[in-house]
Formats: structure tokens, sequence, C-alpha cells
């Protein structure tokens, strides 16, 4: 019953969290929170907000897999294959984020 009830609770609240850019910021608050070094959550903010910034105010639920495709090929093809790795790392963590705190249907 309390399952339910927080389930019914994530659900109202969606709508307010239903950018990449907000759940962005909650992920690297959360990783402030947990005291991770300075360089650590620059880097982060890098690849979630700056280097995404096509995607940031549009919600998550429209966003496919071809876009941020799109947005790591160039990268990737400029040489700069780390990087786009750990750029699509970050993306996976948002999206791990998201599926542990009931934030996608």
């Amino acid at each position: 019953m309390l399952v339910v009830s927080q389930l019914k609770f994530s659900r109202a609240d969606c709508p307010a969290r239903t950018t990449i850019r907000l759940v962005a910021e909650e992920y690297i608050a959360n990783m402030e929170e947990r005291g991770l070094a300075a360089a650590t959550i620059k880097k982060e903010r890098w690849f979630l907000l700056d280097l995404a910034s096509p995607l940031q105010n549009r919600p998550i639920n429209e966003i496919t897999p071809a876009e941020l495709l799109y947005l790591l090929k160039p990268i990737e093809k400029s040489g700069r294959r780390e990087t786009a790795q750990k750029m699509r790392g970050a993306n996976l963590s948002i999206c791990r984020a998201l599926i542990f705190s009931i934030f996608v249907d």
C-alpha cells in the first residue's frame, strides 16, 4: 500500500521533472551531496548540460536513442571517442536515475 501511494506521488510530481535539464541538475546535486570531487562534477555537468544542450528542454519521454546518437556521432568523428563514450555513459546514468526514481512511465 505504501508503494502504491509513493508511486501516485511520484507520477503526480513527474510533469515538473520531465526535461533532461531538470533531471541532470538533480543528478548533479546528488553527486555534490555524496561529496564527489569538484572535477568529476564539473565534467558531468559539461557532458549533461553543455554537450547535450539541444535536448535540455525537451520532455524525456520524447527523446529517442537516434537523437542521442546524432549528438554523439560528430564528437566521435572528430576523434574524441573517449569523450563520446563518457557522454553516453553520463546520459545512461540519467536514465538509470529516472528509472530508480519512477519518473518515467
